[in-house]
């Protein structure tokens, strides 16, 4: 019973580690996407000329200047 119960407890442990991965990957997507939503108005409404940018993890949005 000891086993089971203790096995539970480390499934459980598990999901909510992988769940809260899931929710901060979601948070730096939504993030990511954001930008580069913001990237696109401001290329559109002509406050800044298109340009090549790349992201990169951990950093942010680079671009050629």
């Amino acid at each position: 019973m000891t086993n089971t119960i203790q096995n539970i407890q480390a499934e459980y442990e598990g999901v909510k580690n992988a769940i809260t991965s899931l929710i901060a990957e979601q948070t730096r997507l939504q993030h990511r996407l954001t930008t580069l939503n913001l990237v696109r108005q401001f290329e559109q409404h002509g406050v800044i000329q298109p340009q090549p940018y790349w992201y990169v993890a951990g950093v942010g949005f680079k671009f050629n200047r």
